[in-house]
């Protein structure tokens, strides 16, 4: 069964001008926007994309579909990976972070050697060089065009509030805030994009705990001012850094306070470093030459 399931995988590679992902999801707004970029996505385990294009399934169902390529998050966790092997596809690595610095340089040789064949893409430069692997290179995140101011600020609520990473820390936060007299709600991500636009221009600030890079180009898209906890040093307009939670919560009189942002600097900052359909472009050149043009590595 097996044989024919590999087989019958190979044959679609060569014969079938779809194309098959099977995704290791990061599990943030970054998954419906890279299912906005076409073909066919499909997750085992449980996950809801909000997405026409991609479905989920439980591992015994694997067998179901064929499929092109194999799309893993995370170089760390990749060289353990059995998926190509078991699809008999190749596997193209999306890397999101920073490499941890408790990672030896030992470790980083072993690692660059064992993943060396396979494409590594990240979407930040400072993240690439940080890891300094082969066979890299970065494609700038693109933010589609529905994240857009539609809210006058003036109308908007207060503070939205992120972290998935520590939501404790989330929920203490909004209860201070609350307090003060301030109006505030936490983000919800398992939402379409639309949805996102929605939520984000309902506020006026967004406080982000987590180091989402992503998310903070999107909230300034929507209009929002973007409190940021972040290694990123990019310069985002309308979005300011901080070290630390109590400097941060410390300055919110100071950013609430502030006349309607500037809407023209964020369009065309996004417009010039994250364009949408450049991003698509660059994606979908890899993901098909990866599914299509190029043979199976083992």
């Amino acid at each position: 069964m097996h044989l024919s399931f590999v087989t019958s995988n190979i044959l679609h590679q060569v014969l079938d001008e779809e194309i098959n992902i099977v995704y290791n999801p990061v599990s943030n707004i970054f998954d419906k926007i890279l299912f906005a970029t076409g073909n066919n996505f499909f997750v085992f385990g449980d996950y809801n994309p909000h997405s026409e294009n991609c479905v989920s399934y439980s591992n015994e169902y694997i067998d179901l579909r064929n499929y092109d390529l194999y799309v893993h998050t995370g170089i760390a966790t990749s060289n353990t990976s059995t998926m190509p092997l078991t699809l008999h596809t190749n596997m193209v690595i999306f890397e999101h972070n920073f490499r941890d610095a408790n990672l030896k340089k030992e470790d980083l040789a072993i690692l660059n050697q064992r993943t060396q064949k396979y494409k590594k893409i990240f979407f930040n430069e400072q993240h690439q060089n940080s890891w300094g692997l082969t066979n890299s290179t970065t494609i700038n995140y693109g933010i589609p065009e529905i994240f857009k101011s539609d809210i006058d600020y003036k109308e908007r609520k207060n503070i939205l509030i992120n972290s998935k990473k520590n939501p404790q820390a989330a929920d203490q936060l909004k209860d201070h805030l609350e307090s003060q007299g301030l109006i505030c709600g936490l983000l919800d991500d398992r939402q379409s994009l639309d949805q996102m636009n929605v939520q984000l221009n309902n506020y006026q600030i967004l406080i982000n705990l987590d180091d989402d890079h992503l998310l903070n180009l999107i909230a300034a898209k929507c209009g929002c001012y973007v409190q940021r906890i972040s290694n990123n040093p990019e310069d985002i307009p309308n979005n300011f850094k901080y070290n630390d939670i109590p400097s941060l919560v410390q300055d919110v009189p100071n950013i609430i306070t502030k006349e309607d942002n500037n809407l023209d600097s964020i369009n065309k900052y996004i417009d010039e470093k994250h364009n949408f359909n450049l991003f698509k472009i660059k994606i979908s050149d890899i993901i098909e030459s990866s599914a299509k043009r190029e043979a199976f590595i083992l």
